[in-house]
């Protein structure tokens, strides 16, 4: 351990975790991100590289940095189902993430093979957000913050193709935070493992019903992400899954 002196002269301790601690009469307070956190997962129609995204859920972490609570946060969520041709689309990663039971047009066009002329449900009335729409909204969000999920490479570049499509430019941090790595370091185990196994030695149980599904998974990162740094106050919570504005 080493010991530091800051510019106003309060004495500070450098732990082998790195953690900068102050000393000066109070305990030390958590370190907290100073910059939001966005956990986010896609469904799309393929693993393919040029696959499209029919589903992005985000879940827009912002820390409070002032007193009188420091290190409380608050949250919004957002789901969107984007409308896409999937003519082209893998046929078990629609079935995977639920296409034809949970996307509006999906839920359209299995009943009426199963049951035509069937009276329709105020859901199967519902409308996805164009491509574009889902893009700006991203693109919002997203913007200065650190991406968190599981295996956040491929949403991010899914998401960013999706972005440049539409002239946007993807403004998230580069540093993406893979909540599995982060996960395996904690707990020192080392490749290969399964994610289901991780989370459940840091006592996260699956997502059930919500697996596959984008924000049942992207609620799935942020218990593991908390499970590892300690879940800090949360003091209010916005949702917005009801987007679905063309």
């Amino acid at each position: 351990m080493t010991t530091t002196t800051s510019l106003t002269g309060e004495r500070a301790s450098v732990t082998p975790e790195h953690l900068l601690v102050f000393t000066h009469g109070m305990p030390a307070a958590k370190p907290v991100p100073t910059t939001p956190l966005v956990f986010i997962d896609t469904e799309t129609t393929s693993l393919h590289h040029n696959c499209r995204i029919w589903e992005v859920a985000m879940i827009a972490r912002h820390y409070d940095q002032d007193q009188p609570n420091p290190g409380s946060y608050t949250e919004q969520t957002m789901q969107l189902f984007i409308d896409i041709d999937v003519s082209h689309a893998d046929p078990y990663a629609l079935q995977l993430g639920g296409y034809w039971d949970r996307h509006p047009a999906g839920r359209r066009q299995s009943r009426h093979v199963t049951a035509p002329g069937g009276v329709p449900s105020p859901s199967d009335l519902e409308q996805p957000v164009s491509e574009g729409r889902a893009a700006r909204l991203v693109a919002g969000w997203t913007h200065g913050a650190h991406l968190v999920a599981v295996n956040p490479s491929f949403d991010a570049e899914r998401l960013g193709q999706m972005l440049r499509r539409h002239g946007l430019f993807p403004g998230w941090s580069h540093h993406l935070l893979d909540v599995l790595a982060v996960a395996s370091g904690h707990l020192r185990l080392p490749p290969p493992w399964r994610s289901d196994d991780l989370a459940a030695a840091l006592g996260v149980t699956p997502a059930g019903a919500d697996r596959h599904t984008a924000l049942g998974d992207a609620r799935w990162a942020a218990r593991i992400y908390d499970a590892v740094y300690g879940a800090p106050t949360q003091h209010d919570d916005t949702t917005g899954a009801l987007e679905a504005r063309p």
